[in-house]
C-alpha cells in the first residue's frame, strides 16, 4: 500500500512539471555579445536598430521591478527614439512561484501585439495575484481585460514556443551571473539600478558618444587611472614587467605602458 501511495505521488509531481514546466528543453549556447543585442524574439521598445542596447531582466511578482515599472516608461518616453529597451525574464521561482506563469502570460499576449498591456496590468495587480495558488487560469480575466482572443492565448501559454522563451531568458540571465530582479544590462555590462533619469541619461549619452565615434570594426582608445594597495602600501606597477612595448605585448587590449604605472590603457 505504501509502494502504491509513493508510485501516485511521483506521478502527480511529474504531471505537475509537464502541466507547467511544458517539455522544452533549453539549449544554453549563449555568448555574452549575443545577449547584449537584440534578439529575434525580444520583447523591444524605443529604436529597435539602435547600436545602443539596454536590458532589463525582471520578475512580473517581484516588488522592486513593479516600482521600477514608471521609472522605465520614463525612460522609454525620454529616450525610445535612441535606444532599444529590450524586456527579458527571470522568474525567481523559489520566492516568487507565479513568476514563471506570469512570463508566459505576457509572452502569449506579446503574441497578439498585446505584450506592454499583458505587462502593465500583471504589475497594477501583482498584489491582487500573487498570493494566489499557481494555476493556469490565474492570469484569465486580466487577459481578457486587455483584449485577448483567450482561446489563441490559453493555447499559446502552454505551447512549446512559449514555455521555451521563458526558460532561455533564464537561463541568459543565469549565464550572465544574474539572480537578482531587476537586473539591467546596458550594452552587455551589468549596471546598478539606475536612481534618476538624469543618472540613467549621463550612461546613455557617454554610449552614444561611442558609437557615434567608432567606425564598423574599430576599437575605442580610453584612459582610466589605476592604483592597487597592498595592506595598505601602494604597489608599484611602474616596473618593467609590468609595462607592454612594441616588442612585448602583454595584453592585447588593456596593458600599461612608458613606464607609468598610474594609467591603464583600455582598447
Amino acid at each position: 500500500m505504501k509502494n502504491f501511495i509513493y508510485f501516485i505521488i511521483v506521478v502527480v509531481i511529474v504531471f505537475a512539471v509537464i502541466l507547467f514546466s511544458g517539455g522544452s528543453k533549453v539549449e544554453n549556447n549563449f555568448t555574452k555579445e549575443e545577449l547584449s543585442k537584440v534578439l529575434e524574439n525580444d520583447y523591444v521598445e524605443g529604436k529597435v536598430d539602435s547600436k545602443v542596447v539596454f536590458i532589463e531582466y525582471l520578475d512580473f511578482q517581484c516588488p522592486a521591478c513593479k516600482a521600477y515599472a514608471p521609472f522605465m516608461d520614463e525612460a522609454k518616453e525620454a529616450y525610445g527614439d535612441r535606444v532599444a529597451f529590450v524586456t527579458r525574464h527571470l522568474p525567481l521561482t523559489e520566492i516568487h512561484p507565479n513568476a514563471e506563469l506570469a512570463g508566459r502570460a505576457a509572452e502569449s499576449a506579446g503574441l497578439q501585439g498585446k505584450y506592454k498591456e499583458a505587462h502593465d496590468i500583471l504589475f497594477d495587480r501583482q498584489n491582487e495575484w500573487s498570493r494566489k495558488r499557481l494555476s493556469l487560469n490565474l492570469f484569465d480575466s486580466y487577459m481578457e481585460e486587455i483584449g485577448l482572443d483567450m482561446e489563441k492565448y490559453k493555447e499559446d501559454l502552454s505551447s512549446d514556443a512559449v514555455i521555451k522563451k521563458v526558460k532561455t531568458d533564464l537561463a541568459a540571465a543565469q549565464f550572465l551571473g544574474l539572480n537578482s530582479t531587476p537586473s539591467f544590462l546596458l550594452q552587455g555590462e551589468p549596471l546598478a539600478n539606475p536612481r534618476t533619469i538624469e543618472e540613467l541619461g549621463i550612461l546613455f549619452d557617454a554610449e552614444f558618444l561611442k558609437v557615434s565615434l567608432i567606425k564598423e570594426g574599430e576599437k575605442i582608445h580610453e584612459h582610466a587611472d589605476i592604483k592597487i594597495f597592498l595592506e595598505g602600501e601602494q604597489f608599484d606597477l611602474s616596473d618593467e614587467k609590468y609595462m607592454s612595448t612594441a616588442d612585448k605585448q602583454l595584453h592585447p587590449d588593456v596593458h600599461l605602458h612608458d613606464g607609468n604605472g598610474e594609467m591603464i590603457h583600455i582598447h
